[in-house]
């Protein structure tokens, strides 16, 4: 699970006009060197840049923290003989993207 312990000072939190509750949009990067993997969620507010949540080798996916937080839950990973998977380790990395929404700077 995520969190950004600078959240207050990226100047989000209330949109000036409507006065509704506004979140920063993070991305992230989900691979797999030879398996596959999905996300548990593959909620409205994301929005899928490359991949589309299911048996990805890389996913890249942008929204905000709660549905980022939703999609990593439960993350499955797959891997099939023609990703070339046999015994052996694979590697899987998760790297979450800010997008300069951290800290006042």
């Amino acid at each position: 699970v995520v969190g950004d312990p600078d959240a207050n000072e990226t100047g989000f939190g209330r949109d000036p006009v409507t006065g509704r509750s506004v979140e920063a949009r993070l991305t992230l990067t989900l691979e797999a060197t030879r398996g596959r993997v999905s996300l548990a969620s593959r909620s409205p507010e994301l929005s899928f840049v490359v991949g589309e949540g299911v048996r990805d080798r890389r996913a890249v996916v942008d929204g905000p923290l709660s549905a980022l937080n939703a999609a990593l839950s439960v993350v499955t990973y797959q891997c099939f003989p023609a990703d070339g998977c046999g015994l052996g380790e694979d590697v899987v990395t998760a790297t979450i993207d800010d997008n300069g929404h951290s800290g006042s700077g």
